[in-house]
């Protein structure tokens, strides 16, 4: 469980926190919005993997809490 504690909220806040950066972002700035938009995505997915890879389904308890 040490692997993914606090796993479900960086997933659920992590694109929230690539949308505020994207935000302060000048639209000018295209490439950089594209980047910064693809980083955060990327970084979500990949955590979601190292969940899925930690996941018990043998186990009967809550898991990733």
């Amino acid at each position: 469980m040490g692997v993914a504690v606090g796993g479900l909220s960086l997933i659920v806040f992590l694109p929230t926190v690539g949308a505020v950066v994207m935000l302060l972002i000048p639209r000018a700035m295209s490439p950089a919005l594209f980047k910064t938009a693809l980083a955060f995505t990327l970084m979500t997915f990949l955590w979601s993997l190292r969940l899925l890879w930690g996941f018990d389904p043998g186990s009967g308890e809550m898991q990733f809490v």
